[in-house]
Formats: C-alpha cells, structure tokens, sequence
C-alpha cells in the first residue's frame, strides 16, 4: 500500500478517474438531458465529411482500452517505470482535454474553442503514438495495454480533427461544398498516411480508414454527397497500405 503513497500512486489515481471521467462525460448530456448534446450540435452542422452515426460506436473500444491503460499502468509493477511515468502525465490531460471537449460542445457549440481543444488533443496523441514509436512495449501485453489504446484514440482523433473543423467552418457561414470536403479529406488522408508510415502503426490506420468507410455510407443516403463518397472509398486503403510498408521497413 505504502507503493501507492507516492507522487507515482497519485498519477495513478488521476489517470484512472479521468479515463473513467472522459466515458462518463460522452454520455452524461444525454443522461442529464441537456439542452444540447454532443450528437445534436453535430446533427446541426452536418458536412459532407462527417460519418455516419454508428461509426462513433468505436469511441467504446477508445474508452475500454483506455481505461485497461489505466489499470496498467496502475500496477505496482509498473509504478516506477520511467516511459509510464511521462506517458502517464500525457494520457492524464489527453483524458482531461478531452472532457472539456466533451462538455464544451453541448454547452457552447461547435465553435473554434472545440477547434482548439482537438488540435491540443491530437497533437499529444501524435507525441504519445511517435515516443511509443520509439521505445515499443515489450510483448503482448504491452501492446494490448500502452500502444493499442493510444493507437486508436491518435487515429480517430486524426480524423475527427478534420470532421470538427469541417462544422465549425459551417457554423462560422463557410459554405463546405464538395471542394473543401476533398481537401479536407485529403488533409486528413495525409496526416495518417504520413504517421501510419513512420510508425508503421496498423491500428491506428485502420480507425482512420474505419472513419472513411463512415463516410462513405453518410454520402450513400439521400442527398449525400457522390463524389465525397468515392473519394473516401478511394483513399480508404491508403493509410492501412501506408503503415504495412511502413513497419516492413
């Protein structure tokens, strides 16, 4: 006990209740029945480039391999090891930032604070993704509890950062026509492709490319957009491709 009487047992702490907070805030608007929700801000400002609806369903898997991080990294075993040690600190306000995104939305919108809260996001998740790049997790565990949570949260933020900006530009009275949904694709399509190249991280590809395939379906109902819709399945195999090569390199 005395192991967790530290400032490594309070980083522990903090790390488990914000990785249980943050899937506790994606659901609390609806629970509480706010006024507005994630979902209903989203609807609002829909775009060409946002995926279908029950593609968001992957945000259980972030939170349950988050939270397996979490306990993990809790482990007296794992206390005192100095790439937990920082990771745990960059996990914890990965976990906190995106809370306030969570709770920033319902309540203001999606405006460019939301903007800058899922830039900062991103960015410390491409920091945790390249520095376990660098100094991978020993064995099967290692993988499934420190580099397959940040994986997928990096690659479905890397998505959402473009999704996001794409209905605050809406919101802001930017038309987001067929032209600026491919370039905002493409810009998405590239950052993956460039991070699942040097990582050779398949996991995270393949949530970049799980986001295309939700837009896909979207632009296949009424209404939607054909030429988003063939871009996305054009440029769907390109990030998973990209990070094969790159980790048989």
């Amino acid at each position: 006990m005395s192991t967790y009487l530290s400032i490594d047992g309070l980083r522990a702490l903090i790390v488990i209740v914000l990785a249980i907070g943050q899937a506790a805030m994606a659901y609390w608007p609806d629970l509480r029945n706010w006024p507005e929700t994630i979902s209903s801000r989203s609807a609002r400002y829909s775009t060409p480039v946002v995926p279908i609806g029950w593609v968001f369903a992957i945000w259980g898997l972030i939170f349950l391999t988050c939270f397996g991080f979490a306990i993990w990294h809790a482990l007296p075993m794992n206390l005192d090891d100095p790439f937990l040690k920082t990771l745990g600190w960059i996990a914890a306000t990965i976990f906190a930032i995106n809370i306030a995104w969570e709770s920033y939305v319902p309540k203001r919108d999606i405006d460019w604070g939301s903007v800058a809260l899922i830039v900062f996001s991103l960015v410390l998740l491409l920091i945790v993704v390249f520095r376990i790049h660098n100094d991978q997790p020993n064995g099967v565990l290692g993988f499934l509890a420190v580099s397959l949570p940040f994986q997928l949260f990096a690659g479905w933020i890397t998505a959402a950062t473009f999704v996001n900006l794409s209905s605050t530009l809406r919101m802001s009275g930017i038309h987001i026509g067929t032209r600026s949904s491919l370039s905002l694709l493409a810009l998405a399509v590239l950052l993956g492709g460039i991070v699942g190249f040097i990582t050779g991280m398949i996991a995270y590809s393949l949530v970049i490319a799980w986001a295309l395939f939700g837009i896909v379906m979207a632009n296949r109902e009424h209404d939607g957009n054909l030429a988003v819709a063939r871009a996305a399945l054009i440029a769907l195999p390109i990030a998973p491709l990209l990070a094969i090569v790159g980790a048989l390199r």
